[in-house]
């Protein structure tokens, strides 16, 4: 499958009031895709099956490496239940904190990176 057909299959899906079990089957092994764009729709489409699978691949999509399949995750999850927002709420807490902290570490040493050209070139 292409990424058009791909992408054709999940937009149809957004539409859907039921899915077949070969549609949420589909949805299932396109949230592994090596696109990311597909990912992130994959996992639009999973909130509307709300069992445990679904919440399941959406945990592992919340960790994804990418923001925007991420964002969608974590939007899907949070139309569960509670619950999951507060846990959506503490993973982007820790994101925030990671982040937080590699902007502190590339900040420190750019700072000796910048002291040094200035000690070597005065």
């Amino acid at each position: 499958m292409v990424f058009t057909e791909k992408f054709d299959k999940l937009c149809e899906y957004e539409s859907c009031e039921k899915l077949s079990e070969y549609n949420i089957d589909l949805i299932y092994r396109l949230s592994y895709d090596t696109n990311s764009f597909i990912r992130a729709l994959s996992a639009e489409n999973l909130a509307k099956i709300p069992n445990k699978r679904s919440k399941s691949i959406l945990f592992r999509l919340a960790n994804d490496r990418h923001c925007f399949v991420r964002t969608e995750a974590y939007d899907s999850l949070s139309a569960f239940s509670d619950v999951y927002y507060k846990i959506l709420v503490h993973i982007i807490e820790n994101q925030k904190l990671i982040l937080y902290n590699k902007l502190r570490f590339f900040q420190k040493r750019l700072t000796v990176t910048v002291k040094i050209i200035l000690d070597l070139g005065g």
